[in-house]
């Protein structure tokens, strides 16, 4: 057992402070579990890691292969702060700030590596799926509101993607955005769901149509693309 523990996941990650768990090895196999513990990112607060585990399948194995399965639960300006620092670095390469939404986050993320003398960024095999909660944010799209009671999160070195039903300027959607890490990809990402047709959406989205000519309620399916530099492109079918 440990308590009072600073324990460090990888170098270019703060470490886990004030942690608590034991380590156990069992026909070698290594796993070292933390009940408590947090971790300080550079915003946003601290984050609550209790639940992660650090797995080594055999120690015979030299350098041997490791996972670390970090649970965490904390702001969302925190977790993605967490998510910009290196190996990650998420944010950057979506070009978007670390505080681009209030609401609580939690998160759990794969790190796959070798223990060897030396780790790089790029040695680290990683995947993070998220639950994104009380979601609001007057950032996502400037002048416009967006909310969420959930949205799910995912991200890998492929890309980072975020889903779920939303409310953007009172007006009802589903929504998916997806930007990928591709160097095809700088600069550009995707938005793209279903929305609700209705006066009160046409109000919204300053669609000039006579008052009174529209209705009731429909739905239509939309993509927004977005590339740095020009103006979205945008189809409403």
């Amino acid at each position: 057992e440990f308590r009072d523990t600073e324990v460090r996941v990888l170098r270019t990650l703060p470490p886990i402070e004030d942690g608590a768990g034991y380590a156990s090895i069992d026909n070698y196999t290594y796993t070292l579990v933390v009940d408590r513990g947090h971790v300080t990112p550079p915003g946003g607060g601290i984050i609550d890691v209790t639940g992660s585990v650090m797995t080594i399948p055999d120690l015979r194995i030299k350098p041997a292969p490791a996972r670390f399965t970090l649970k965490t639960e904390s702001t969302i300006t925190a977790a993605l702060s967490l998510l910009d620092e290196k190996p990650f670095e998420f944010l950057k390469k979506a070009g978007r700030p670390v505080d681009v939404a209030e609401g609580r986050a939690r998160a759990v993320t794969l790190l796959d590596l070798t223990l060897a003398p030396k780790i790089r960024p790029q040695d680290v095999g990683y995947q993070v799926t998220a639950e994104l909660l009380d979601v609001a944010s007057d950032r996502v799209a400037p002048g416009r509101r967006l909310t969420a009671g959930r949205l799910q999160l995912r991200a890998d070195r492929a890309g980072l993607e975020i889903w779920g039903p939303a409310v953007l300027s009172e007006v009802p959607m589903e929504l998916r955005w997806r930007q990928g890490f591709a160097p095809a990809d700088k600069g550009r990402s995707r938005a793209e769901g279903t929305m609700e047709l209705s006066p009160r959406a046409l109000d919204a989205f300053s669609v000039a149509l006579p008052k009174g000519s529209v209705a009731g309620t429909g739905k239509g399916r939309f993509t927004l693309d977005l590339v740095e530099g020009a103006a979205p492109a945008f189809r409403l079918t």
